[in-house]
């Protein structure tokens, strides 16, 4: 069991719904007192006029934006700021503080001490230990369905930041016009320091190849298309705070461990339509640090995590697109999906290892790899297998 304490407080959202702007990029504002501790300063929406309501209709649903937040001191509140500066009216976020101890924790609670008078729609949950990334998603995911189980999801981490305004307004807009269940979007990638860009080669060919989809989706008539018409759905990144999930959207369950966006990718096979923003369009900021999950070179993430995420991928495919006559074919797509990941991080270890850049990961990480991986697919493939069977 896990003893936490809610710190509900509502901000409010600056700005009124207005017709869709063009996306202009907009810096987020913080000042500094005298301690230097970035404070949040937050302005208060105007009051209605006599006679004008807020409008809460199913005309702008439910947003959610989940935040899970470990040791992020230095930018959460910068963080938060970006959220409270989106123009959409019916934006909630969630703030799960996974037992940081860097004194975010005290920040937040003094965020909330100098915002007394706010009733908000920004709520905290602060957990006294650190149960990692993919335990704080999950616990996310399942506290805004417990919230609002029409409420559309979108993912912001402590140290991003979305540079537009009108961002989820767009979104919204967006998604409702086309009825899709899922849209994409692209992002802007600022470094800790030098050191990090030479760390970022794969990332940037991963949103090379995810613009290159984004443009496939919008070149169709309706900016639309059933994901499975793709030539290959699970070329998208698998990066989940590129994506909004509408509530028609399953989030399945991951292992417990890092790496948990590939387990998210099954969403891509389960949703009827995918839509996308214009691909000129840039409305996060991701901040690429020497502790992002992605550019961590340890030993672990290449013996358990990445493998154990993967096949659990596939195992979730297998179950919830068993009753689908897509089934097989959604199976072929898993499993190519799997084998190019494996592929992928076999180069990178091969690479390491030649570079002689991280003294951790030597051939012995590399054979173990490889062993895990040969055991999954061998697991995969025998699934598929035996459903080509039962099916003849």
């Amino acid at each position: 069991m896990f003893r936490f304490k809610t710190l509900a407080f509502t901000f409010v959202l600056t700005g009124l719904l207005a017709s869709l702007p063009a996306f202009a990029m907009k810096g987020v504002g913080n000042v500094l007192p005298d301690d230097g501790t970035p404070k949040v300063t937050v302005q208060a929406k105007k009051a209605p006029q006599p006679g004008q309501q807020e409008t809460r209709s199913d005309k702008n649903p439910p947003a959610h934006v989940l935040m899970p937040v470990f040791n992020a001191r230095e930018s959460v509140l910068t963080s938060i700021q970006s959220v409270l500066d989106q123009t959409y009216p019916n934006t909630k976020l969630l703030v799960w503080n996974d037992g940081s101890t860097d004194g975010t924790v005290q920040m937040l609670e003094q965020f909330v001490e100098d915002n007394p008078l706010l009733k908000t729609k920004v709520h905290v949950k602060l957990t006294l230990g650190n149960n990692g990334v993919a335990y704080a998603r999950s616990r996310l995911i399942q506290w805004s369905k417990a919230k609002n189980p029409n409420a559309y999801i979108l993912w912001l981490d402590a140290d991003d930041k979305y540079t537009d305004s009108t961002f989820i307004q767009a979104v919204m807009k967006r998604m409702l016009s086309t009825q899709s269940d899922i849209c994409l979007f692209n992002f802007s990638v600022a470094y800790e320091d030098e050191g990090q860009k030479a760390n970022a080669a794969g990332l940037l060919k991963d949103k090379d190849n995810f613009v290159n989809i984004m443009r496939e989706v919008l070149s169709t008539p309706t900016q639309s298309i059933a994901p499975l018409k793709l030539e290959n759905v699970l070329a998208i990144t698998s990066l989940g705070w590129v994506k909004c999930y509408a509530p028609t959207v399953k989030l399945p369950e991951t292992a417990d461990c890092p790496f948990e966006d590939f387990v998210y990718m099954a969403a891509l096979l389960e949703a009827s339509r995918i839509t996308a923003l214009p691909v000129e369009c840039e409305p996060i900021q991701y901040l690429r640090r020497s502790t992002s999950i992605c550019g961590q070179r340890k030993p672990e993430n290449f013996t358990h995590h990445i493998p154990r995420q993967l096949r659990k991928f596939f195992d979730t495919v297998f179950e919830q697109s068993k009753d689908t006559p897509e089934h097989l074919q959604k199976l072929k797509l898993a499993q190519g999906f799997v084998e190019a990941k494996f592929n992928q991080y076999s180069l990178t270890l091969e690479n390491i290892i030649t570079a002689k850049t991280y003294p951790t990961i030597n051939q012995a990480v590399l054979e173990l790899f490889l062993k895990e991986g040969a055991e999954t697919k061998s697991h995969i493939q025998r699934r598929i297998e035996s459903e080509f069977e039962e099916k003849k």
